[in-house]
C-alpha cells in the first residue's frame, strides 16, 4: 500500500523551502503520495504554482468578512477553518508541520489521532524571543511529536533543551534543498567574481561589502554603517568600495530602507540598496560578486544567506554571540567578532583581501558537506518511508 504525507505550511514557505526536496525525493524513487494542507496564502499565484508537486493541495477558500479587520479574532477564525478542513482530510502516515508555529497546536492534536508520524519542523531567529504563551503550546506540541526537526544542531538543541529537555523524543538535523544553494552547486565551477558583478552592474575593481540579508532591524544597520563610515573611502590600491545592502524584505522594511539610505549619505561610501525582490539567478550572482559579507544580526539560525555566502567564498564577518558553533567544529574560515571590533575587522580584511579570499575558498567544501542533496538525501527519504 502507497504511503501518504501530508504538509502542514503556508504557501510561501512551502514554495520556497519544500517543494523542491519533495520533487527531489520522488528524483530518488520515493513512492509516498504527497498532499498539501495550505494554512495561509499570501500570493494567490502561489497555489498555481503548487499544484503540480502535489497529489492533493488543500486550501481554505478566500472570506473576506468583517472580523478580518480584527487581528485575533482573525486568527481564531482561521484556526477553526483550519480544523473543520483538516477534520475532513483523510488518515496519514506521515504529517509534517513546516514550518511550527505556536498556533499549530491544535492542528498536531487533531493529526495526532489519524497519523502514525507526527514531524515538526522549527525555524527561525525569533525563538528566544516568544513569551510563555507561545512556549506553552510548542512544547504542548512536541509532546505528541516523534520527531523534531531544525536546519542546524545548535538550533536543534535549543529547541530540545526547551521542550524536550529529557531527550524522549527522536531530533534530527534535516536541510531542504535550496534553490540559490541548488544553483551554486551548477555553476560553482565556471562562474567567477568577476563574471558575477559584471552580471550585476559594479565595476571588475569594486570591492563588494554586502550587509545582512534583509530589511528587519534585527540585522543592526546602526553597527555596520557607523563602522563602514570609520573606513577610507577607497579600498587598497584605489578599488573602490562598494557596499550593498539586501532590504528586499523583513518587519518594517520600506522604513529600515529610507533609514539606511539617509545614514549611508550622510557619509562617502558609494552604496546600493536592493529593494525589490531579486531572481534566484540575481541572489546567486550577488553571493559570488560579494568580497566581504557582514552579518552582525542581534539574532539567527544559521541563514541560508550566510551558507550561501561560505560557498561562494565571501570573506564572511559576523557576531561571536550567534550559534555558529557548528561552523567552528567543522573548521570553516570565518571571523566571528565583537561588535565593538567591526571597523578593526573590516581594515584587517580589506588589507589582505587577496589571501583572505584565497583562503575562504576552502569553505565550498565544507558547507557542501553539510547542506548538499547528497549529504541530507537519506534522512530525508527515511523520514518519509519507514
Amino acid at each position: 500500500m502507497t504511503k501518504k504525507l501530508l504538509i502542514v505550511s503556508e504557501s510561501h514557505l512551502v514554495k520556497t523551502f519544500v517543494v523542491r526536496t519533495l520533487k527531489k525525493m520522488q528524483e530518488e524513487g520515493c513512492q509516498t503520495q504527497m498532499d498539501c494542507l495550505v494554512t495561509s496564502v499570501k500570493n494567490p499565484a502561489d497555489i498555481d504554482f503548487l499544484r503540480p508537486y502535489f497529489n492533493q493541495l488543500h486550501v481554505l477558500p478566500n472570506a473576506n468578512k468583517w472580523y478580518h479587520q480584527i487581528p485575533k479574532l482573525r486568527v481564531f477564525v482561521q484556526l477553526v477553518r483550519l480544523l473543520l478542513l483538516g477534520a475532513k482530510l483523510p488518515k496519514y502516515d506521515y504529517v509534517h508541520f513546516q514550518f511550527m508555529h505556536y498556533y499549530y497546536a491544535f492542528l498536531v492534536l487533531l493529526f495526532r489521532l489519524k497519523s502514525r508520524f507526527i514531524y515538526l519542523t522549527f525555524y527561525g531567529s525569533d525563538f528566544n524571543q516568544v513569551g510563555k504563551m507561545r512556549h506553552f503550546f510548542n512544547q504542548l506540541s512536541c509532546s505528541l511529536a516523534n520527531t523534531l526537526i531544525a536546519e542546524n544542531r545548535v538550533f536543534l538543541n535549543q529547541v530540545q533543551a526547551k521542550y524536550d529537555p529529557n531527550k524522549k523524543i527522536e531530533s534530527i538535523q534535516l536541510i531542504p534543498l535550496m534553490p540559490v544553494m541548488e544553483n551554486m552547486f551548477k555553476q560553482h565551477a565556471t562562474q567567477t567574481r568577476l563574471q558575477a558583478k559584471l552580471f550585476l552592474g559594479f565595476n571588475e575593481t569594486d570591492i563588494v561589502i554586502t550587509c545582512g540579508y534583509c530589511g528587519d532591524e534585527i540585522m543592526q544597520f546602526d553597527l555596520m554603517i557607523d563602522s563602514l563610515q570609520k573606513l577610507a573611502t577607497t579600498g587598497i590600491d584605489g578599488k573602490t568600495i562598494q557596499v550593498i545592502f539586501p532590504m528586499t524584505y523583513g518587519r518594517d522594511f520600506e522604513h529600515n530602507q529610507v533609514h539606511v539610505n539617509q545614514k549611508m549619505q550622510s557619509g562617502n561610501l558609494p552604496f546600493k540598496i536592493y529593494k525589490n525582490y531579486l531572481s534566484n539567478e540575481e541572489v546567486t550572482a550577488l553571493r559570488y560578486a560579494t568580497d566581504i559579507f557582514v552579518l552582525v544580526s542581534r539574532r539567527d539560525q544559521a541563514a541560508s544567506a550566510l551558507y550561501e555566502h561560505l560557498l561562494a567564498g565571501s570573506v564572511v564577518i559576523t557576531g561571536n554571540w550567534l550559534p555558529y558553533e557548528h561552523l567552528d567544529n567543522l573548521k570553516t574560515n570565518y571571523h566571528r567578532i565583537a561588535p565593538e571590533n567591526l571597523t578593526a575587522q573590516l581594515n584587517q580584511v580589506l588589507h589582505q583581501l587577496s589571501e583572505e579570499q584565497t583562503t575562504s575558498l576552502t569553505n565550498f567544501n565544507i558547507i557542501q558537506q553539510l547542506v548538499s542533496w547528497d549529504a541530507n538525501k537519506n534522512n530525508w527519504l527515511n523520514l518519509y518511508t519507514k
